[in-house]
């Protein structure tokens, strides 16, 4: 086989051997580069490119294609503008005298004082209310704000008709994420409990507000993409959140409204992100549209490559896995190669895998560990 980039992306999502384990940097915010790492690779490669933040709080950057071509990415992502004022469809406005903002939510996010790594929020504007009736006197973000959507159509276009990668069109953050970081973790933990028609409220407000923006997308960007992504962690590394019960009554089907609107909008797959130990309810996932699932934390509780395989693998593609909170970070280029290679064997045996980090490549990774990474793809991705 010969194929094109796009070929062997949907192949894989598809559960059908492509020629090679297609591989991402960069197809989403999760699954890119921080920018140290970065800048260090650059330097490493002998290229002089700048440095274009796609997330402005976690840091990452949108590699440029001198990057991407380097190492035959086979995806490209798409999302508006690049400029200061943006952040991953959110407006955001600096915070005066300090190294902060606001974003249009109203949560403020700060950056430490040694300037290193991300911004962490340092204020959640709904952390103080008691009840529903106090949400109508909040100021929320626009949908129809024609700004949010600049350069959006002509991106996807171009990407779609002049080049032949994957195309993902990337989503707002949804339902679970976003309302911790309104309400504040600890009062979000217990509203499950002790006042669940608050929670609903603002988790309902956050829905119909990304319905309204999904579906802006869909309008400029439905018949372009190849793949919808969208990310909202449910899990941490040792279980879920909550209990299953629990997601299924009231996180799932807020999640099926907006994967519902990708699938009756356009053809695209869903690639859905959530870190952690989601194993009890990855069926879940795949009776609302999931079709490949990111980024595949095997060091997880529950999350054995082998057995999420053999459950799911003929109805999920896997999406990233190679881990990156020791063996990128710390291992040699030995050991990421083994890494490389154990991951394909447990993961794509039939196909559906696609090779990429464990979320994103954090500045503590060497040049040559990326590089180790991807030669190892090379090696150990050809399918017979």
């Amino acid at each position: 086989m010969n194929l094109s980039h796009r070929e062997r992306v949907l192949k894989a999502v598809n559960h059908q051997k492509p020629d090679r384990v297609p591989r991402d940097l960069g197809g989403a915010f999760t699954s890119s580069i921080a920018s140290v790492a970065y800048e260090n690779l650059a330097d490493f490669l002998g290229l002089d490119l700048e440095t274009r933040l796609m997330r402005k709080w976690a840091r990452v950057v949108h590699p440029d294609e001198k990057i991407l071509r380097h190492f035959d990415i086979d995806t490209r992502m798409v999302v508006p503008r690049y400029d200061e004022g943006w952040n991953e469809y959110w407006k955001i406005a600096p915070v005066e005298n300090e190294d902060a903002y606001i974003d249009e939510w109203g949560i403020k996010w700060s950056r430490p004082e040694s300037k290193m790594g991300p911004y962490f929020m340092t204020t959640h504007p709904l952390a103080d209310i008691e009840s529903v009736d106090e949400l109508e006197n909040f100021i929320w973000p626009d949908p129809e704000d024609p700004a949010r959507y600049e350069g959006l159509e002509e991106q996807a276009r171009r990407l779609k008709n002049e080049t032949d990668y994957a195309v993902i069109g990337v989503f707002p953050r949804p339902i679970v994420s976003l309302s911790q970081f309104m309400r504040g973790y600890e009062k979000w933990f217990l509203d499950f409990m002790m006042n669940r028609e608050l929670l609903e409220a603002i988790m309902d407000i956050i829905v119909e507000t990304n319905l309204r923006i999904g579906k802006n997308i869909l309008d400029r960007i439905g018949k372009y993409i190849d793949l919808a992504f969208f990310h909202d962690d449910l899990a941490t590394q040792q279980s879920l959140m909550v209990s299953p019960e629990h997601y299924r009554e009231i996180i799932k089907p807020r999640h099926k409204k907006l994967f519902d609107l990708v699938k009756t909008h356009s053809d695209a797959k869903i690639i859905y992100h959530t870190d952690g130990a989601v194993f009890p309810i990855l069926e879940d996932f795949i009776e609302i549209g999931v079709d490949a699932l990111n980024p595949v934390q095997t060091s997880a509780q529950g999350m054995d490559g082998k057995a999420l395989s053999s459950s799911f693998g003929d109805r999920l593609c896997f999406w990233g896995a190679i881990e990156s909170q020791k063996v990128l970070p710390t291992g040699t280029p030995e050991e990421v190669f083994e890494e490389v290679k154990r991951q394909i064997s447990d993961l794509g045996k039939n196909g559906n895998y696609v090779l990429g980090a464990c979320h994103n490549i954090q500045d503590d990774v060497s040049p040559e560990n990326v590089i180790a990474m991807f030669e190892a793809a090379d090696r150990f991705g050809i399918y017979d």
